[in-house]
């Protein structure tokens, strides 16, 4: 990956968007494969709060990650925690997630 990648994506980091009620914020990227670490957060609370180990503080944040290139379309790699966000929903929400300022 290039340094232009590398900036764009660390960038990232801390970003949040809001797809149909699901609001996410983008914890941590992964080298391989390349991916966003993204934890949904409350709507009433706009940032996560972290326990003095670095843990989502609370039980009920979820965490997943969403490969970004990928042979096919972008993928969350344990459909367990979201069944029901399908690909498209995810472009939508990555999608809003590099726009968000």
């Amino acid at each position: 990956m290039n340094d232009h990648a590398i900036t764009r994506m660390t960038s990232l980091l801390g970003r949040s968007g809001q797809h149909n009620g699901l609001a996410v914020q983008v914890i941590d990227l992964l080298a391989d494969p390349l991916a966003l670490v993204v934890q949904e957060i409350d709507d009433a609370n706009s940032e996560i709060q972290l326990d003095a180990y670095g843990r989502p503080h609370s039980q009920r944040s979820r965490i997943w990650t969403i490969c970004l290139f990928t042979d096919t379309s972008p993928r969350y790699l344990n459909p367990i925690a979201l069944p029901w966000l399908d690909n498209e929903q995810i472009e939508i929400l990555l999608r809003l997630i590099t726009e968000n300022r």
